[in-house]
């Protein structure tokens, strides 16, 4: 990301883009979270556009309306992780049951049961 904001200060807009863009590549390839705010800050300072991240089209209806984040929890609850495990592996020990509320509610769902189920038929 310094690197990005460096050659962006330099005046190099177009390498500066490309390295944020791989640096946006490389943090989406990890499972606990999108770019970082400062992140998308450097790449909108770049001159490239940066849509929000997380959100759904609000016609999106089952897995689909979930936020990415939303989506990886689910996936972790379907696995079997506890609250305590996915707050841990994604380090928002507080805002696991806040973030379950909203995928229950998204999926019409009250169980982590039927979570699991909703995730499995979501895959297919």
């Amino acid at each position: 990301m310094l690197a990005g904001r460096a050659l962006g200060l330099s005046g190099d807009r177009e390498q500066a883009i490309r390295v944020l863009e791989q640096v946006r590549g490389g943090v989406r390839g990890v499972r606990s979270a999108p770019l970082p705010r400062p992140g998308r800050a450097e790449i909108a300072a770049a001159g490239q556009r940066v849509g929000r991240v997380g959100r759904r089209a609000s016609g999106d209806e089952g897995i689909a309306a979930l936020s990415d984040r939303e989506r990886v929890i689910a996936e972790l609850v379907a696995e079997g992780r506890t609250n305590k495990e996915i707050g841990g592996e994604l380090l928002i020990p507080p805002y696991v049951e806040r973030h379950l509320f909203h995928i229950f509610v998204k999926l019409g769902v009250s169980t982590r049961t039927q979570l699991g189920a909703a995730v499995e038929c979501g895959r297919r």
